[in-house]
């Protein structure tokens, strides 16, 4: 829906004092668009984002991070078919290690390769509270799991 409509959603969502989950999905958004989607205070009181068939690569992965880790309330985040690879995830990683009051994360990323997947668990280790973790769908093997072993032991 580009720039002008991501304006628009924005400010009908601002007159949702009491919004705390919000879902979005099939949204090819750009950078621009999250930033005005999640650039308002009004998001600041979200306890749940939930993305699915957003497939955003890394540039909209790396977007999408950045502007969600903003959200300090935030203790559901499910991603689903986001498409990203290695730095998308990396992104998230950082993201992640901002976003400690989470208890809820899925993430449903198939082209995550080893070195993302290493790079995402360390935004997983800062994940305290995290009581469901579902990583399903992200053909991952042996060696990637056993990447994610360490931070998830802490």
């Amino acid at each position: 829906i580009g720039n002008e409509g991501a304006k628009l959603i924005a400010s009908v969502l601002e007159r949702l004092a009491n919004l705390e989950k919000l879902s979005i999905h099939k949204y090819n958004f750009s950078n621009l668009d999250l930033n005005e989607l999640f650039g308002d205070e009004c998001f600041n009181q979200l306890d749940g984002l939930s993305t699915s068939s957003n497939y955003i690569g890394d540039e909209g992965a790396i977007a999408l991070a950045s502007a969600v880790q903003r959200l300090e309330r935030l203790k559901e985040l499910f991603l689903d078919m986001t498409n990203m690879g290695a730095q998308g995830a990396s992104a998230w990683g950082t993201a992640l290690q901002k976003l400690t009051p989470l208890t809820r994360f899925a993430l449903y990323a198939p082209n995550m390769t080893t070195e993302g997947i290493k790079a995402l668990s360390l935004g997983l280790a800062e994940l305290t509270n995290l009581e469901i973790l579902c990583v399903a769908n992200n053909d991952m093997g042996e060696n990637e799991i056993q990447s994610m072993v360490p931070a998830l032991e802490k």
